[in-house]
């Protein structure tokens, strides 16, 4: 009778829960309390999302500079070519869309403008014409994401150049060449431990969670694991949530994000150590991200064993994910890896 007496409980507990939280909480994130996933690595944007602001975490400095070359083009009689510059997930899309958001709420006119999907962001009812490419009106500025291809967002520019605007591009450091003028660039650097850990903490609390879910040796653990990429830190976090969720474990402390720091990846803190052929192979790696040995050996000349060698020995320190499809075998670059050698590679020019 004490099992059937449990299970009529637990009937009843459910029944309870679903008429408090209007849905089915069968994810981990209704485990732990929280409205919704907190850690969604969407770029911050008021205009879409209202609370957004609140998770915007020190970035001021940047943002006053690029708002402040918005307010000059007002005034100004001619184009100004701005690149924002920046390892990839480390906020520079949040950058410009809290820009745009207040630049909308000012009154100015301006577009933003993926160049990778083709399609306008903002104004989000614009009908946008049939023909590729951002529509040549006069606004008053014009932010490119996704800027690969990168000789297309290189002619989107020009055809902007000369009018009274601003320019406003999104570059990682690999895609910069010797023949992309701008005048400003800006960069965008790493956020502090203490500045990922305070990310993590209003992305918690922001969802309905308390601050006590996670021990600070775990935070402390993120930021360092995170490169001070806040995308990476959203993810480890993520996944260690997640993995204690698995194990119905309400609290998330060093060991749980130690085991999410291998499992997905993230141990890429030591110092690597590559040879010059090596950082070349990584280098197109970045770009190409997904390549076999066959890939390699044409874009390097290389014969396919040693391509496929060389291909093998960075697997083996940890910076490759392989897997086989058919007779061919794929080497992806890690997540953490992409913004740690990003950083490594490409000094600010």
């Amino acid at each position: 009778m004490l099992l059937k007496k449990k299970i009529y409980e637990a009937f009843e507990k459910g029944e309870k829960r679903v008429q408090e939280l209007g849905v089915f909480p069968s994810t981990w994130y209704f485990f732990f309390n929280f409205k919704a996933d907190p850690f969604k690595t969407h770029p911050i944007d008021p205009l879409e999302r209202k609370n957004d602001e609140k998770l915007f975490v020190n970035r001021m400095a940047e943002l006053e500079e690029i708002a402040e070359y918005v307010g000059m083009a007002t005034r100004a009689t001619h184009s100004f070519n701005l690149a924002i510059i920046g390892a990839e997930g480390i906020g520079k899309k949040s950058l410009t869309r809290i820009l745009n958001a207040y630049a909308q709420e000012k009154g100015y006119y301006g577009m933003v403008y993926n160049v990778a999907k083709d399609e306008v962001v903002y104004p989000k009812d614009y009908e946008k014409p049939s023909i590729m490419g951002p529509p040549e009106e006069n606004f008053l500025y014009v932010i490119f994401e996704g800027t690969e291809p990168i000789e297309r967002t290189k002619q989107y520019i020009q055809n902007f150049v000369g009018r009274p605007n601003i320019i406003i591009s999104l570059w990682t450091p690999d895609q910069l060449l010797d023949d992309l003028d701008f005048d400003r660039e800006i960069y965008i650097y790493p956020l502090k431990a203490e500045e990922i850990k305070e990310l993590v903490l209003l992305r918690i609390t922001n969802a309905g969670g308390k601050k006590d879910t996670i021990s600070e040796d775990a935070l402390d653990f993120i930021a360092q694991k995170s490169l001070g990429i806040p995308k990476l830190a959203l993810k480890l976090t993520r996944y260690a949530f997640e993995l204690a969720f698995r194990k119905r474990q309400k609290f998330i402390d060093m060991e749980n994000v130690k085991e999410a720091s291998l499992r997905f990846g993230y141990e890429t803190d030591k110092e690597i150590k590559l040879t010059t052929k090596e950082r070349e192979i990584i280098k197109f790696l970045l770009k190409k991200r997904h390549v076999s040995p066959p890939d390699l050996a044409e874009e390097a000349s290389l014969d396919r064993v040693i391509a496929w060698k060389y291909l093998e020995r960075l697997h083996n320190k940890g910076l490759l994910e392989k897997e086989y499809h058919g007779k061919t075998t794929y080497f992806t670059m890690k997540e953490a890896v992409v913004a740690k050698m990003q950083l490594a590679l490409y000094p600010r020019r």
